[in-house]
């Protein structure tokens, strides 16, 4: 595991994210991922989870690497 940029985080797939769709049978569904990949919109948000972690290790507060807190910390 490690820490990322803010940048490089929203751009990974974030398991708990849920994007509404409708699905061919024609019902709402609330998927994060597609038989594709991952569903657009169901990325990382960064700074604005609550799960969001800055590593203090490195640079300034609102600057610094971070982490998704919910994976643990980085080693």
């Amino acid at each position: 595991m490690s820490t990322y940029t803010e940048k490089e985080a929203k751009e990974r797939w974030c398991p708990f994210a849920r994007v509404w769709s409708t699905t061919s049978y024609g019902y709402a569904a609330a998927p994060n991922r597609t038989e594709g990949g991952r569903h657009i919109g169901s990325e990382c948000i960064g700074s604005a989870c609550m799960s969001w972690r800055e590593d203090k290790r490195f640079g300034e507060p609102g600057k610094r690497p971070g982490y998704c807190g919910l994976a643990g910390k980085p080693e």
